[in-house]
């Protein structure tokens, strides 16, 4: 190797350390590049070359992409039915409830009719026991009226 080379490969050595420790600038890391991308790179940085060719191919590399048909997500295109369906779901849940409160209302109500309807008819099967007393009572306080006015005369 000549002195020129040798100092060429020294000064990429450099770069190379800089590159790695992360503190090249933009202009270094073009000069690496150029140089690992040529044909004239030494053989003991022949290693690092793969780095730089590689970095070169994937900016050079295409990638077509389909022409896919877009769809609505998912929850987009059921929004409005699934809207549809829990609102329909809370409307009949609600009417359930309100119409099960209603028949519970309908059966207490039926529970103390049937009560009320009892307890009058102990009073009126008592209270027809004490009329048909009341007939006796009726006849004596006549008789007993009319004792006090032949008393009287």
């Amino acid at each position: 190797m000549t002195n020129k080379e040798n100092l060429k490969t020294e000064e990429i050595r450099l770069k190379l350390e800089k590159y790695f420790e992360g503190i090249s600038s933009l202009e270094e890391e073009k000069e690496l590049k150029a140089y690992f991308t040529s044909a004239a790179v030494s053989p003991e940085l022949e290693q690092y070359r793969p780095l730089f060719t590689y970095m070169e191919q994937a900016s050079q590399e295409q990638t077509v992409i389909p022409n896919l048909r877009l769809q609505k997500p998912i929850l987009s295109r059921w929004r409005i039915p699934l809207v549809a369906a829990t609102f329909s779901g809370i409307v009949v849940l609600a009417g359930f409830l309100f119409h099960r409160k209603e028949q519970e209302q309908m059966h207490q109500a039926q529970l103390a009719y049937e009560q009320v309807y009892q307890a009058l008819q102990i009073v009126s099967s008592n209270y027809n026991k004490g009329a048909d007393k009341l007939v006796y009572l009726k006849e004596f306080e006549t008789t007993t009226q009319k004792i006090v006015k032949t008393e009287k005369f």
